[in-house]
């Protein structure tokens, strides 16, 4: 693929540009590239790298050689390899899949989140275990440390499975959150944050397996955004007398990799605030202006980028 440079706007054309032959050798291939800087510029696309119908989940491995993606129809989990730009391996589901995660460095071993309460786990060979939850599952958070699996339900628990002993273990319950929606775990000090579909954000320490602190986020959103949020949500609401409280869901949060205090909310509102968890008041709100909840965030270079 050929990238050109016009008044700094980058033009893709996917049709020209120059090629390695697949025959050579690698000692030809090296010397090629070293000699010629346009081959070395040039941008290179992952063949196959496309679902039939669409993809719900993308995720890098560790080492970052990997891609793991799933989607559907049919429902299908595929790894594709960022060396050699190709599908590795294609495995087919009995259902829709809600969330993966890694729990090895490559893609090697997997457990799979199913929407009919079940966790599939997967090795290079395959499927060879699968566990059923009490309650729907929202997402899959592994905590490396305690080699704990969490699975946050459509109530007010988060499921907590031991790898290492293989059984469940006492669940994460909350007192004010129902129908927890996201889960992540700050790296640097080892909290885990979860986000409610009634707008609450919770933390808890996993040493001591209890909430250690609880925000009513959506009470930002409505104080700095709440006339434009009834207008934007109005005809999207299935029912016009439901209170304003329950459309502002958090459905995305992020944590910062240089920074253990930064915190980033995202909202079914298309909205975004940026926290610091010492205070309860956020230091910036963004309104995306799409009215679509937010999926994702992903902090990049100091800043946070927001994911569709």
């Amino acid at each position: 693929m050929q990238v050109l440079n016009q008044n700094d706007v980058k033009i893709y054309s996917l049709s020209q540009g120059k090629t390695l032959p697949e025959f050579i050798s690698d000692k030809k291939r090296r010397a090629l590239l070293k000699s010629d800087g346009e081959l070395r510029r040039r941008i290179q696309l992952i063949q196959d790298f496309d679902m039939p119908t669409a993809t719900q989940i993308l995720k890098f491995s560790p080492d970052k050689k990997f891609i793991l993606t799933a989607g559907t129809y049919k429902p299908r989990i595929r790894c594709y390899d960022t060396k050699s730009l190709s599908m590795k391996w294609e495995r087919f589901q009995d259902t829709d899949v809600n969330d993966l995660e890694i729990l090895s460095n490559d893609w090697q071993k997997l457990a799979v989140l199913q929407n009919d309460r079940v966790i599939q786990f997967h090795s290079a060979d395959g499927r060879y275990h699968e566990i059923k939850i009490p309650r729907f599952g929202r997402k899959l958070l592994l905590d490396r440390s305690t080699c704990e699996l969490y699975i946050p339900s459509d109530q007010n628990l988060v499921y907590r499975f031991s790898l290492d002993a293989g059984r469940f273990l006492e669940p994460l319950e909350s007192k004010l959150s129902s129908d927890i929606e996201c889960i992540i775990q700050n790296r640097e000090s080892g909290l885990v944050i979860t986000g409610s579909k009634n707008g609450i954000v919770e933390c808890w320490d996993p040493r001591i397996r209890k909430s250690v602190a609880v925000h009513q986020s959506q009470s930002d959103v409505i104080a700095e955004f709440g006339d434009d949020i009834l207008d934007d949500h109005k005809n999207s609401m299935q029912s016009q007398n439901q209170e304003i409280e329950d459309v502002v869901s958090v459905t995305a949060l992020a944590t910062s990799p240089d920074s253990a205090l930064d915190l980033a909310v995202g909202f079914s509102t298309g909205h975004v605030f940026l926290y610091d968890i010492r205070s309860s008041k956020p230091k910036l709100g963004k309104d995306l202006r799409y009215g679509l909840p937010v999926k994702s965030i992903k902090y990049v270079n100091g800043g946070a980028e927001n994911e569709r």
